[in-house]
């Protein structure tokens, strides 16, 4: 709602821009004092309204939606339009049509601030505080002429951001690469900002259910059934429903969100996010489950289970660059570190009667070295031999328990 309100903001201040600027264009003022208010009046809505289309430009910049619903063709032409009519017509006025650019030079983008705090206390006077109006002294000929240049930088401001994100629309429209892109910089932010909150809730309902019927992989998946019910439900919101039928049937959804970004609101994208997020929640429940199980075959002997299996080998590769391995009995290092990560099973269980010749044959297969079963154990469980290989044991533990990333992560977690 509050996006919506600053848009529509941004729309009535553009179109207050045209008015004033029509009134000075087209309305003969009675006074000359009528004129410099009208000339006030147009300074001030013109640097608001620049601001916060500037704004609003760096905003388009990370969403698919319609960051204003405006005609951009048009209102850039209104404004290229306007800012012709107020140079045409101020330039009648004496005041700028004999400036003295060496004693008034134009201001240029970079002077803005310091015109800003120099006239800071002409736009305070009607603020003034208890003890009633300062003494206020200004250049009112230098503020002429720097209100001037301001208004019509203001004006090619607000055209320029119009037509940035003009050209922005065109861009991604062309290049749906650029779209998952914008999307996943609305995800980002998502899940930065409302993800946590939504989370817990969700979170709530999850443990509620899984109380009535019980932690198991059946369990989720008939919430997950559920969730994808609800979310498709058509007495929900048609285009969030669509939105969501879309993702889930492998559809374009991005594509639908570009093509109705006029229509569709912040308060769709926020929930259609909700619920991939919610979903990915429960996918991601539902394979800790699989990653906890034995692995496959001959390696549910030698690996603790699935995630640990996929673990080791994602790590293997950093070790390698990392661990030098001189002699062929220093990759007990290795296993033994392997071990005290619960990533294989250690030669204290009862499954060690039928790993020995796993682990030596699996050291052969991935790092091409060949070992001897007793010569292996020997470094392993015995101290003395083990300080010979404790060098590459520490540093093989700390490359292991820094290791970091999405997947080892969620491996991690699945340990």
């Amino acid at each position: 709602m509050k996006k919506c309100a600053e848009n529509e903001q941004i729309r009535v201040l553009l179109e207050r821009v045209l008015e004033y600027g029509e009134r000075i264009t087209k309305e003969r003022p009675f006074t000359e004092y009528e004129k410099q208010g009208r000339l006030l009046s147009m300074f001030g809505v013109v640097c608001t309204t620049a601001l916060e289309m500037y704004r609003m430009e760096m905003e388009s910049k990370k969403t698919l939606l319609s960051p204003i619903s405006c005609d951009y063709v048009r209102m850039i032409a209104r404004l290229e339009e306007l800012k012709g009519s107020l140079r045409k017509i101020l330039g009648e006025v004496p005041l700028f049509a004999k400036r003295d650019y060496m004693k008034y030079p134009e201001l240029t983008i970079n002077d803005i601030e310091d015109f800003k705090e120099r006239f800071l206390a002409f736009e305070r006077l009607p603020q003034c505080d208890k003890s009633g109006a300062r003494k206020t002294i200004i250049n009112i000929v230098e503020f002429a002429y720097n209100m001037y240049d301001t208004l019509f930088m203001g004006l090619t401001t607000i055209a320029q951001s119009l037509q940035n994100m003009r050209d922005d629309e065109q861009m991604l429209g062309d290049h749906h690469e650029l779209l998952s892109k914008r999307w996943n910089l609305m995800m980002k932010r998502y899940l930065e900002t409302e993800w946590l909150t939504d989370k817990q809730v969700f979170q709530n309902k999850l443990d509620e259910y899984i109380n009535q019927f019980g932690k198991d992989k059946t369990t989720l998946e008939m919430f997950l059934k559920q969730l994808d019910r609800d979310a498709t439900d058509l007495l929900s919101i048609e285009m969030l429903v669509t939105l969501n039928r879309l993702y889930l049937n492998g559809e374009d959804h991005l594509l639908y969100i570009f093509d109705h970004r006029h229509e569709l609101k912040q308060e769709h994208i926020t929930r259609h996010l909700c619920f991939i997020s919610c979903r990915k929640l429960v996918e991601q429940e539902i394979e800790l489950f699989d990653l906890r199980q034995p692995a496959p075959g001959a390696d549910a002997d030698l690996f603790t289970c699935r995630a640990a299996k996929e673990l080791v080998e994602l790590l293997i590769p950093l070790i390698k660059v990392r661990v030098d391995f001189d002699y062929s009995y220093q990759f007990a290092a290795w296993v033994k570190a392997m071990m005290d990560l619960n990533l294989i099973y250690s030669n204290k269980d009862e499954k060690n009667k039928r790993n020995g010749t796993l682990i030596v044959n699996y050291v052969f297969k991935t790092f091409t070295e060949r070992i001897d079963k007793s010569t292996l154990f020997s470094y392993i469980n015995k101290e003395k031999e083990f300080e010979k290989i404790k060098d590459q044991y520490d540093l093989i533990m700390n490359i292991c328990d820094s290791a970091s990333g999405e997947r080892i992560d969620f491996l991690k977690k699945a340990l």
